[in-house]
């Protein structure tokens, strides 16, 4: 038995059909979309979704509007393969994309098992972090950026592998991939500018640290160990009604340098950043504008007051001479010239970009702050 009904999704200027089939005991859904004479009435699709309804995955066929009024299937080695990099880490400036078929890794269970470490400062949290982390599928530390001293950048290196059924407790083996992220509290709509200044987030750097000591093979679900602030509803009420700027950029590895020299000026400059992320890159893809290089990504919290703009800018000269570049799905106030420097390969995007969409229909504020 199988459910089948119409879909309608709407998109910008209109709206797309499909045909829903939903398998009993369907496992996943497997998404096409078609264009430039196939459509989801052809015969051979309708065999291909067949057979994938068969083997109980949800199918759903639909077909596909670009805003030039054509239809393009891209993949990394096609005809268009300069289109299928340029859209991707394109931050939707070349269309939109209305089907992605993915690779993903198969897991027994919706559970980590973590090993975390308590580290002295940053020079050993790096090197630890750079010993082993490739026998670990998730690696990521944070680190002190308050505390001053010999301890400046003591931290956590918390680091896992999906958990098999065989790792969990028994409670939890009855439905080893249920997920819920419950929230323990919401944070209330009080606190003034300038809450979170050197003294609290002393505090705060405080019981971050000690309220994870050195344990391995602890289980924890997808939020504690992946996004452990999203624990705590409105957490980002705490830095007060002028909010905060995320500052992430990445350098290669031999500029280890520019991570010391940026905890060193915020300091310096009394800008205070209580969670600061610290992760290791391999290689990126072939996308002009892919972010990662084999490297070092920092990225930090810093509450919005006055010098924070003369500080970023300090920050970025340091990270470009490094031959570094900021993340551009959390830029916000970089100019176009830094952004240049940082992808060699603008141009390159930008006339595959000027080739699929010359009039700028996709168009956002950073698109037109930077001349992308």
């Amino acid at each position: 038995m199988s459910a089948e009904r119409g879909v309608r999704i709407a998109v910008t200027g209109g709206a797309v059909h499909g045909d829903l089939v939903v398998p009993d005991g369907a496992s996943g859904i497997v998404l096409f979309a078609h264009g430039s004479g196939s459509g989801r009435h052809s015969p051979r699709n309708g065999m291909v979704a067949a057979s994938l309804n068969q083997r109980r995955f949800a199918t759903l066929l639909m077909d596909l509007l670009t805003a030039d009024g054509t239809v393009r299937t891209l993949t990394p080695d096609g005809p268009e393969a300069d289109l299928f990099w340029a859209t991707t880490g394109g931050m939707g400036l070349t269309g939109i994309v209305l089907r992605a078929t993915l690779h993903l890794n198969h897991v027994e269970t919706a559970y980590f098992l973590v090993d975390t470490d308590q580290v002295g400062d940053l020079d050993e949290l790096m090197a630890r972090q750079t010993a082993d982390d490739e026998s670990y599928v998730e690696s990521v530390s944070w680190f002190d950026a308050v505390t001053t001293g010999r301890h400046l950048g003591r931290g956590l290196l918390t680091r896992a592998n999906h958990a098999t059924i065989g790792d969990l407790p028994k409670k939890l083996r009855k439905q080893p991939l249920k997920f819920d992220a419950p929230q323990l509290l919401t944070v209330p709509d009080v606190f003034p500018p300038g809450m979170l200044n050197r003294f609290t987030g002393k505090i705060f750097s405080e019981l971050w640290y000690r309220k994870s000591p050195t344990r391995h093979g602890v289980v924890q679900n997808i939020t504690q160990f992946l996004h452990p602030l999203d624990m705590f509803g409105e957490w980002n009420r705490g830095y007060g009604p002028h909010g905060f700027l995320q500052y992430q950029f990445v350098v290669p590895f031999g500029a280890e340098h520019v991570i010391h020299r940026t905890v060193e000026l915020m300091t310096e400059a009394g800008h205070v950043s209580a969670l600061n992320v610290l992760k290791r890159f391999g290689d990126g893809n072939p996308a002009p504008l892919s972010f990662p290089m084999p490297g070092w990504t920092l990225c930090v919290d810093l509450p919005v007051r006055k010098g924070l703009h003369e500080l970023c800018e300090e920050l970025d000269e340091l990270v470009l001479d490094a031959g570094g570049r900021h993340y551009l799905a959390k830029e916000s106030r970089a100019t176009p010239e830094v952004i240049a420097r940082g992808y060699p390969r603008l141009d390159e995007w930008r006339k595959v970009r000027a080739a699929v969409d010359p009039h700028s229909v996709f168009a956002s504020d950073m698109s037109r702050r930077l001349f992308l």
